[in-house]
C-alpha cells in the first residue's frame, strides 16, 4: 500500500484521525492564496444561477458538514445579490461522516427527477437529521417517485457521479469541506457575506475584462481560468518515521475487540487493519494461516485504523462492529476484506444478510452511527502505540509491519511460543 510507511500530517501533528479535515473547513485565516488561480472544470456539475454569470463559485461540500451548512445562507444572499454569481456543486463526502455518502446519492437520486436543488437545501438545512429514513420522508415530501428514487439511491452510475466529485476534489487538493473556488480562486472554509463581497467585485473586473476581448459572458470562466492551476493530486499524508520502538514490548489491551482463537493462547496476534486494505487482508489472511498452524497458542484480535482518505471506512469498520454485536464480526469482515470494489450501504446490508446477521439491527446501527465512538477510540488507542497506518501486527505486544511474510510471522510465533514454554 502506499501509505504502508508513513502516518498522516495530521496524526504527526498529534491531532485525532479525521480532524485534519475538518479543521481545514474551520480556518479563515489565510483564507485564499494571493496569486495562486485554478482551472477547477463545472462541466456535469450541478449549478444555481445565471449561465451568463460573469463569477462561477465552485463549491466543494459535504452534506453531513455543519461547516458546509454555515455556509448555505451566505452563498444565497450572495446569489441574491448579484446576477453575475452563479455557484456550482461538488460532492466531497468526508470519511468521518458515515451518513455524507448517502445524503450526496439522495441528491443526485433527486436531480434525475428534476429536484437536485430542492433535496439540496433540504438535506444541508440540517445535518445532524440526516440518516435514511430521513431522506425517505424529505422524498415523499418533495412527492418524488420512491421506486425511481430508491433505485438510484443504490446505483452504481451515481456512486461512479460521487467518487469522480470526490476524485476531482483530491486532485485540487481539498482536505475538508467547504473550499470554494472564486473563478479559480480558492477560497478555504468558512468565510463572511463582505468577504465573499468583495472577492466577487475584484473578480467581476477580471471577467469584464475577459469579456471585452469579444467573448461572451459564458465563455469569459474558461478565458479567465485557461492558463490557470490545473489538478494535480496534493498529497494528504507526509511520510515520516515513526517514534516507536519496534524493539519494545507495548501494553495493548484487548479490550472488547473481536477474538479469533483460544482466550488462554500463549501468543496473542493484534491486527490493526482496514478495509479498504488489500495489505490488511493480505495480513488476516497470514494470521489465520498461522493460527491454523498453532490452533492451540495463537489467537488473532481484530482492531480499525485508517486515514482520511478512506472515505468509507468508517461506514465498513462500523458495520463490522455492529457484526460483532451479533457475533458475526469474522464472516462479516472476511467477506469485506474478500470485496474487490468499493463497498456502499447497500452492499453492507446485503454482505450482513449472507452472513445471517439480524439486517434491522444491523441497519439501525449504521444508520444511527451506533459504533462510531468505538471505532474512534481504537484509532486513538493504535497512535498511542505508534500505528498510524494499516496493517499493523504486535505479536505479544511486540510490533511489527503487517507486510512481514509468513514464514517470517510463522517463525516469530514459534519463537514466542518456546519462550512462554520454557522454564
Amino acid at each position: 500500500m502506499r501509505y504502508a510507511t508513513f502516518i498522516f500530517a495530521a496524526l504527526a501533528l498529534g491531532f485525532v484521525v479525521g480532524v485534519q479535515r475538518t479543521r481545514a473547513a474551520r480556518a479563515p485565516q489565510a483564507a485564499t492564496h494571493k496569486a495562486a488561480r485554478y482551472q477547477v472544470p463545472r462541466d456535469g456539475a450541478m449549478v444555481r444561477g445565471s449561465a451568463d454569470a460573469l463569477v462561477t463559485v465552485v463549491e466543494f461540500g459535504d452534506y453531513a458538514c455543519v461547516h458546509t451548512a454555515q455556509m448555505e445562507g451566505i452563498l444565497r444572499k450572495l446569489l441574491a445579490e448579484s446576477p453575475d454569481v452563479r455557484l456550482v456543486w461538488h460532492d466531497d463526502p468526508l470519511f468521518l461522516h458515515p451518513h455524507a455518502l448517502l445524503a450526496a446519492k439522495a441528491a443526485r437520486a433527486a436531480a434525475a427527477q428534476g429536484r437536485f436543488w430542492e433535496m439540496h437545501d433540504r438535506l444541508i438545512a440540517d445535518p445532524s437529521a440526516i440518516d435514511r429514513d430521513r431522506i425517505l420522508q424529505l422524498a415523499r415530501e418533495l412527492g418524488l417517485d420512491l421506486i425511481r428514487f430508491e433505485g438510484a439511491l443504490s446505483s452504481r452510475s451515481v456512486e461512479g457521479e460521487i467518487e469522480r466529485d470526490a476524485d476531482l476534489a483530491a486532485a485540487f487538493g481539498v482536505l475538508g469541506t467547504p473550499v470554494f473556488f472564486v473563478n479559480g480562486r480558492r477560497v478555504q472554509g468558512e468565510q463572511s457575506l463582505a468577504f465573499f463581497r468583495s472577492l466577487v467585485r475584484r473578480e467581476l473586473a477580471t471577467a469584464r475584462a475577459a469579456a471585452s476581448g469579444g467573448i461572451s459572458a459564458a465563455e469569459a470562466y474558461r478565458a479567465v481560468i485557461r492558463d490557470a492551476i490545473g489538478p494535480t493530486r496534493a498529497p494528504d499524508s507526509v511520510a515520516v518515521q515513526s517514534d516507536a520502538d519496534p524493539n519494545n514490548v507495548y501494553r495493548v489491551p484487548v479490550g472488547t475487540s473481536p477474538v479469533a482463537g483460544p482466550a488462554d493462547a500463549k501468543v496473542t496476534l493484534i491486527l490493526w487493519g482496514n478495509f479498504e486494505s488489500a495489505d490488511s487482508a493480505n495480513a488476516l489472511r497470514k494470521a489465520d494461516a498461522v493460527m491454523r498452524r498453532h490452533p492451540a497458542d495463537v489467537r488473532v484480535v481484530w482492531k480499525n485504523m485508517f486515514g482520511p482518505e478512506h472515505r468509507r471506512a468508517m461506514m465498513e469498520a462500523q458495520a463490522a462492529m455492529a457484526a460483532h454485536a451479533q457475533g458475526r464480526f469474522w464472516p462479516v469482515a472476511r467477506a469485506m476484506l474478500a470485496e474487490r470494489h468499493a463497498l456502499y450501504y447497500d452492499d453492507l446490508i446485503a454482505v450482513a444478510r449472507r452472513a445471517g446477521v439480524d439486517v434491522e439491527r444491523f441497519r439501525d446501527a449504521l444508520d444511527h452511527d451506533r459504533f462510531e465512538k468505538e471505532v474512534e477510540d481504537e484509532i486513538r488507542a493504535g497512535r498511542a502505540v505508534g500505528v498510524h497506518s494499516a496493517p499493523m501486527l504486535f505479536v505479544n505486544g511486540r510490533r511489527i509491519w503487517g507486510g512481514e511474510s509468513e514464514s517470517s510471522l510463522d517463525k516469530m510465533i514459534r519463537a514466542e511460543i518456546a519462550s512462554i514454554a520454557s522454564p
